[in-house]
């Protein structure tokens, strides 16, 4: 067990030929203190070390951040590739403007919420449980107001709609994780101003069609979208071209409110119309747009619906643009015309035999005679 404490740094870094005599003034003249791989499992007070501005721990065996609050000129934090579980601890320093903690063992990004001058903050690859995400402290995101630089690869991280309000963020490393929604990505990157480096890679969202221009189209500086440079005329090409397709689609939408009150009006029409031209009407109205609904309209005013050849001449149809009768309704014509021909047979069979009985009627008095 390495405990880092005043002694130890004194062994380790103080130099008699090349500094101070007194150790005191020469643990006040430290800045930077660096001591990677030195198997150190805990901190002990740094106080004394009043002018620690950058600090080097990573590649240790820490399990907690302790004991840094009192030194608050420390800007520059280093304590990736350790065993730390919890961010804690460092809402006392203040200054603290990048921190890295990759390669740990945190599920939750909290502890920040007075660290105001935050400006990167790297969380990569944390050993997580399987099917574990990281989780976004929403009080922790609302205070840092500052962060420009934000790594969460390889995290299994679903979504980032907890990030929306990182207004000033202008670098986003995303890559390995799970993002499968590219309209919530799309969505919360709008918030996003000042956005500057995307990386997306070995996501899901990738595979989505028209991936990369959904995501230029929702930035408007972005330079680098996975590691590849966007040019300023590629950038401006997919912007319009996303412009024009918003106008097209309003005036869709506005054909749309226009066409329908008339739809609606050329069916209260059709309903007073015999079956097989009201079906017609209705295959036309649904096929056909406005000018063509229209002409429609004053073709039927001009048909005589009730002539006698109307529902039987399909020719009669075609030149007044309706489509021809189905052939079940034309089926149904020739039987009302077979009927027709029996009743009239049957009719005069009923003749002849009238005519017959009375022929014997009258011819039976005869016979008696």
């Amino acid at each position: 067990m390495v405990r880092l404490t005043i002694d130890y740094i004194r062994k380790t870094v103080h130099k008699p030929h090349e500094s101070s005599k007194n150790a005191d003034d020469f643990l006040k003249k430290i800045t930077h203190l660096s001591l990677p791989e030195k198997s150190i499992d805990s901190i002990a007070d740094l106080s004394s070390v009043k002018n620690l501005t950058v600090l080097y721990l990573h590649h240790n065996n820490l399990q907690v951040i302790e004991n840094l609050c009192r030194n608050e000129c420390l800007t520059h934090l280093y304590l990736q590739h350790n065993q730390i579980s919890k961010m804690e601890n460092l809402n006392g320093i203040k200054q603290l403007r990048k921190l890295y903690l990759g390669y740990n063992c945190i599920s939750v990004i909290e502890g920040l919420d007075a660290v105001s001058a935050l400006e990167e903050l790297h969380v990569e690859n944390q050993q997580l449980l399987p099917g574990e995400t990281i989780y976004f402290d929403p009080r922790t995101v609302k205070n840092l107001s500052c962060l420009r630089i934000l790594d969460i690869s390889s995290n299994n991280v679903a979504s980032i709609s907890d990030l929306k309000d990182l207004k000033v963020i202008e670098k986003l490393n995303a890559n390995n994780n799970a993002l499968c929604d590219l309209t919530a990505v799309c969505e919360t990157i709008c918030h996003w101003p000042r956005v500057e480096q995307l990386d997306f890679q070995s996501n899901e969202i990738t595979r989505e069609p028209k991936y990369k221009d959904k995501i230029i189209a929702s930035t408007k500086y972005l330079r680098s979208l996975d590691t590849k440079d966007i040019n300023d005329i590629t950038r401006s090409f997919i912007h319009r071209f996303e412009l024009v397709k918003e106008e097209r689609r309003e005036k869709m939408l506005k054909a749309s409110d226009v066409q329908t009150p008339f739809s609606d009006e050329i069916a209260s029409i059709a309903e007073h119309l015999p079956p097989g031209l009201r079906q017609a009407v209705s295959a036309s109205v649904k096929k056909e747009a406005i000018p063509r609904a229209k002409s429609l309209t004053l073709s039927l005013m001009q048909v005589p619906v009730h002539s006698p050849g109307f529902l039987s001449d399909d020719s009669a149809m075609a030149n007044h643009g309706l489509q021809a009768r189905p052939s079940r309704r034309v089926s149904n014509a020739e039987n009302l015309t077979r009927s027709r021909q029996k009743a009239e047979k049957d009719c005069q069979t009923s003749l002849l035999q009238l005519e017959d009985v009375i022929t014997t009627t009258s011819s039976t008095p005869k016979l008696q005679k």
